[in-house]
């Protein structure tokens, strides 16, 4: 029966590919990577383009044309390996392949090395699998499909070594850090090639296809610089936290024991007041959630957003170890003190469950507190947790601006919130009380 599958699954393939190798046609500004060899080289691409495509059909090309040649392709994760490199050798490879190896569309193929028939193989692996299990294999080329951790990076380049092999890496600089694999790309000088989503780059697609894409990425503006142009970073010029970047925000709460803390920025319209929830461990600090008002809230109902954000986060008010909000009055009262109150009242307590600190407004502080995030965002000192997007919009996009009404002072609201509760906390440490520069 197995025999028999294999048998049918090969029959198909052959039938879809009708030797695709020989007849496709590389994409214009693909045709460089596909037809030089370079011992390493970056493709970087914006989405929906084909660099995976044409990836695969430099590796296969290689195979039918050099036998007992030896490969790798290595992507995000294991369904992603079968389900896209892996048709797409599938069909470049059909009728070359070694009678015991086949691919089933929608299960992947039946090894987790492709074997042909003229003795070249290509193993399928993935960053899920442990940085150690992709050592000890020399080989003639390697390609690494999105943006790989750095052990996963350091251990298949050194499969290369030995056969004087292809390193190859296609990506879209979105969804993992890239500031490091970007240095090593630039100060080694490594060939690159960039491809954006230009009409021209995807002539397979029809007009209608090809606005609604549009229509896609243009709903994520932050990374239409990524994603469409197939730049390194999707930011604001000029934007005031240029040391933030993507290495900057992850996907997972810190690890271990931590401290909570909040930062309050208080208003009296619609979408000021702003608060972010904040974990730290000594000079590492994680924003984790964050509360933005949708309409002209009061201090009491702030502080009923504030206790609803803690308890999402399996937290509650007696957690918080720290407070800092803006100086604000209401009704000649501590903004401060009344969301104190109401947290208080609400819990039946007689004494605030903890004091909401007034952010530092001396000479200096502004431009200390934003010194101090820059840095922090530089060191890896600053994470922010990707639904936070209120917070990361600000930290992206925010140009400085305090216009009443105006787009950007919409955004330096949040700003305030985290510069005041992070200023408060690494305005000790040695490395960050330097950057409080004389007045």
């Amino acid at each position: 029966m197995t025999q028999l599958r294999a048998r049918v699954a090969r029959r198909r393939l052959s039938m879809a590919a009708v030797d695709a190798l020989n007849k496709f046609v590389p994409s214009p500004p693909f045709q460089e990577f596909v037809c030089t060899h370079h011992p390493q080289m970056a493709i970087r691409a914006a989405n929906r383009v084909g660099k995976t495509r044409h990836a695969c059909f430099k590796a296969a090309k290689h195979m039918v044309a050099n036998p007992g040649s030896r490969w790798r392709f290595v992507g995000p994760n294991r369904a992603q390996v079968q389900d896209v490199s892996g048709l797409y050798l599938s069909q470049f490879l059909a009728p070359y392949l070694h009678p015991k190896c086949y691919y089933l569309e929608g299960k992947g193929w039946n090894t987790s090395t492709i074997i042909l028939r003229n003795g070249s193989i290509c193993q399928l692996k993935s960053y899920d699998d442990r940085p150690d299990t992709h050592a000890g294999t020399s080989l003639d080329g390697v390609v690494l499909d999105e943006p790989p951790p750095k052990a996963h990076f350091a251990e298949n380049q050194a499969r290369v070594i030995d056969r004087g092999g292809q390193f190859i890496l296609t990506f879209t600089a979105v969804n993992r850090p890239v500031g490091w694999m970007r240095k090593i790309i630039e100060e080694q000088n490594w060939p690159q090639v960039v491809v954006p989503f230009k009409r021209q780059n995807v002539p397979w697609y029809s007009q209608e296809k090809y606005d609604s894409m549009i229509a896609v990425f243009r709903s994520s503006p932050w990374q239409w610089a990524q994603r469409v142009e197939a730049e390194w970073e999707g930011v604001t010029e000029g934007r005031v936290y240029a040391g933030f970047t993507e290495e900057n925000v992850v996907s997972r709460h810190p690890p271990g024991e931590v401290s909570i803390g909040l930062g309050i920025d208080h208003g009296s319209v619609a979408g000021h007041q702003a608060a972010v929830l904040i974990a730290w461990q000594g000079s590492k600090i994680w924003v984790i959630d964050e509360y933005v008002s949708s309409w002209g809230t009061e201090p009491h109902e702030d502080a009923m957003e504030i206790m609803t954000m803690l308890t999402r986060n399996g937290l509650d008010p007696y957690d918080v170890i720290r407070a800092v909000g803006d100086t604000n009055l209401s009704g000649g009262f501590r903004c401060n003190d009344l969301i104190e109150d109401a947290i208080r009242d609400k819990l039946n307590r007689k004494t605030s469950i903890f004091r909401i600190k007034n952010a530092d407004k001396s000479p200096g502080s502004v431009d200390f507190g934003m010194r101090c995030l820059n840095h922090a965002a530089s060191r890896g000192d600053l994470m922010v947790l990707e639904g936070c997007t209120h917070t990361l919009d600000s930290m992206r996009n925010w140009l400085g601006g305090r216009t009443f009404g105006t787009t950007d002072a919409k955004l330096s609201h949040m700003a305030d919130a985290i510069r005041y509760i992070l200023a408060d906390i690494l305005r000790d440490v040695p490395i960050y009380s330097r950057l409080r520069l004389a007045q």
